[in-house]
């Protein structure tokens, strides 16, 4: 069966669109997965939602480790923080040090101005040597002799009668 030009022109583009789907399934942080985030300085506020006006939840300090879950538009901000920042950006944060916000502080996320944090860059582990297994030396002779000695002819385990044809057995 032949395949028509156009035909293959659309599995190539299938293939090269499917491709480009996967590569951005692995390679987005904002949809998919979460990216840890640090304070560039210490007391950042942590709010109920992406703006100054919203309740403060809490302070967070340099080394603390926040889990991002989006990147969010809200209000405008200007802190001193690592120098002045600014911006309108907020991180949506599901968890600091390993805790679910919601443990914490009772709400399901809290919101940190963008610009007061840094990403926190996971070295990659080097590799471990891993020893091979040890073997055992084989023993000298068998510790036992067989139970049953061997027999002269083989036996059909279905019945001492010859086969000369296949089938059940004769009744």
């Amino acid at each position: 069966m032949r395949t028509s030009p156009l035909g293959a022109r659309q599995g190539i583009v299938l293939l090269a669109l499917a491709a480009a789907a996967f590569f951005l399934l692995l390679t987005s942080t904002d949809a998919f997965g979460a990216t840890l985030v640090t304070p560039k300085c210490n007391d950042v506020n942590l709010r109920t939602g992406p703006a100054t006006t919203y309740t403060r939840k809490a302070q967070v300090d340099t080394g603390a480790r926040l889990t991002v879950v989006a990147k969010v538009s809200g209000g405008s901000y200007a802190a001193q923080c690592a120098g002045a920042q600014s911006g309108s950006g907020w991180y949506k944060v599901s968890a600091i040090n390993g805790k679910s916000v919601k443990s914490l502080y009772g709400v399901t996320y809290v919101y940190g101005a963008r610009q007061l944090f840094k990403t926190v860059i996971n070295p990659t582990p080097s590799p471990t040597h891993v020893a091979a297994p040890a073997t055992l030396a084989p023993t000298a002779a068998p510790t036992s002799a067989p139970a049953d000695p061997p027999t002269a002819a083989p036996t059909d385990a279905t019945g001492p009668w010859p086969r000369t044809r296949p089938g059940p057995p004769p009744a």
